[in-house]
């Protein structure tokens, strides 16, 4: 069991970084909007008083935006390349799959809130 589940983890870490660009402008994205809102709500500075409690708020949208974004990405493109269907019809149970597409949506996710967190943090000096 625990070898499918690395398995799964480490076919989705190399399907996910295989295509960069689109994790970065993801991220540039993400930091600027939230650069962008923190600008808007500190009517026209970032104010050092706000960034900490939006951030926090931020960064678990973040997360969670962008782990399922991944969970998609995976799902489509193992029906793609049609190798969904065969992994259903392997011997282990086919929760265990799922549980190592999500543990590697949670790596990413994890990685851009904590990168995409660093960004405002070191602007505004926090």
């Amino acid at each position: 069991m625990p070898e499918v589940l690395r398995a799964e983890i480490g076919k989705g870490l190399r399907v996910q970084l295989a295509h960069p660009a689109g994790h970065v402008i993801t991220l540039l994205i993400s930091t600027l909007m939230y650069l962008g809102l923190q600008f808007v709500l500190g009517q026209g500075e970032l104010r050092r008083d706000l960034l900490p409690a939006t951030l926090v708020g931020i960064c678990g949208y973040w997360f969670l935006q962008y782990a399922g974004l991944v969970m998609v990405a995976d799902l489509v493109e193992e029906k793609r390349t049609g190798t969904f269907a065969q992994s259903q019809l392997g011997t282990a149970p086919s929760w265990l799959p799922m549980i190592g597409r999500l543990l590697t949506a949670s790596i990413f996710g994890l990685a851009v809130a904590v990168v995409a967190a660093l960004v405002p943090v070191l602007s505004a000096g926090i």
